[in-house]
């Protein structure tokens, strides 16, 4: 975190779990869990010049010791030696960006600051499956209503892979 130059790198995801309390359990639980991540690694997937995916590449802190809540109510994570996430890929339009403050008492942890991004869609509603509607032609389509929002950066040399 400290060698960033950017405030901006944080991500959070809310995400149905399925979980079990053994291994010879049958029947999971599912319930919703929040990932708090930070980027590595934006990839963008080029198809042609009307169809492209974003992908962030990020460590993920979702439960256990590296994330807890203090006695005001706010979360704080902790992203020293993390281990790298078996699924560390999410689509950029999944994610709401999030800031992480140094936490003053102990540096080692960071609060998490939500914040609301300035093109909302929100009140778009798509009545698709999400694996439809990303594999049709409606993908083209442009649902924010700031132009000025880009998920890449421009001033960056991207990495062209035939």
């Amino acid at each position: 975190m400290k060698k960033r130059k950017t405030q901006n790198c944080g991500v959070m995801i809310k995400a149905l779990t399925s979980s079990f309390s053994s291994i010879k359990d049958n029947n999971p639980i599912s319930h919703n869990l929040t990932y708090y991540g930070i980027l590595k690694n934006i990839i963008e997937l080029d198809y042609t010049a009307e169809r492209s995916v974003v992908l962030f590449e990020c460590d993920w802190v979702s439960k256990g010791k590296r994330l807890k809540e203090d006695e005001d109510g706010f979360i704080l994570t902790n992203f020293n030696k993390i281990k790298r996430h078996q699924e560390p890929f999410v689509l950029a339009s999944q994610v709401q960006q999030v800031f992480y403050v140094e936490d003053p008492i102990d540096p080692t942890w960071y609060i998490v600051v939500t914040t609301s991004p300035r093109s909302n869609i929100d009140n778009i509603h798509i009545d698709t499956d999400v694996d439809d509607y990303l594999q049709s032609k409606t993908l083209t389509q442009q649902y924010f209503i700031d132009d000025e929002v880009q998920w890449t950066r421009d001033e960056v040399d991207g990495i062209l892979l035939e």
